[in-house]
């Protein structure tokens, strides 16, 4: 059931959101990328960098690296389990 409800979401994404170089349908193999790779990642590492230094947070945010790290593990965690649940993906 939860991959049936998954599959519509990507389908409504994909026809409502479509993007050069995004693909919704990856995530339904179990490839979901939460974290991008090469030249994105620093800019984004940039971008909180300026946020810092700006004083765009309330407090002291996390360092970059904790974060993309926590989202390196849900990246994985969810993968994981859609592969587990879709083993002929």
């Amino acid at each position: 059931m939860a991959t049936d409800a998954m599959a519509d979401v990507v389908a409504m994404k994909s026809q409502r959101w479509a993007q050069k170089g995004v693909t919704f349908e990856a995530v339904l193999k179990g490839q979901l990328v939460l974290v991008p790779e090469g030249e994105r990642l620093e800019q984004i590492a940039a971008d909180h960098t300026a946020a810092i230094k700006g004083r765009m947070f309330f407090g002291v945010p996390d360092d970059f690296e904790t974060i993309v790290s926590r989202l390196r593990k849900a990246q994985d965690k969810i993968n994981a389990g859609i592969n587990r649940d879709n083993p002929s993906q």
